[in-house]
């Protein structure tokens, strides 16, 4: 059912998130999986002292995206303790971009395995 469903993503996302544990945040990709992601961490009151957007073909610094600052993945600072994938498709991609350009020290997250492999955002934010 669909609480059902919506508990479960709750609860896979406060995994990933761990919402008192880290203070800077990045989400890797910048499409409407994050759009959605970033509406639930907002809602759940989960939104860490630092949140960012990561874009490997971002050039300029500046851009917002939904509020928040987006930065090239060559360019994110060696503080960041926790960067999650927010793509279902490129996930793979993503991940190696992250083994090779992020700091040694910070924590990557992938969001899409398990029982929830796509996230139905429509249920989950009740668009």
């Amino acid at each position: 059912s669909k609480c059902c469903y919506r508990r479960k993503v709750g609860e896979k996302l406060r995994q990933v998130f761990q919402p008192k544990k880290y203070k800077k945040i990045g989400i890797y990709g910048r499409g409407n999986h994050t759009k959605q992601l970033i509406r639930m961490l907002k809602r759940e009151g989960w939104i860490p002292a630092e949140l960012f957007v990561i874009d490997s073909n971002i050039e300029e610094s500046g851009q917002l995206f939904e509020g928040f600052p987006v930065l090239n993945i060559r360019e994110v600072a060696l503080n960041t303790e926790l960067v999650v994938l927010s793509s279902f498709l490129y996930e793979r991609e993503m991940y190696e971009n992250a083994i090779k350009y992020l700091p040694k020290q910070i924590c990557i997250k992938t969001i899409y395995q398990d029982e929830v492999r796509e996230i139905c955002w429509e249920w989950v934010n009740n668009v």
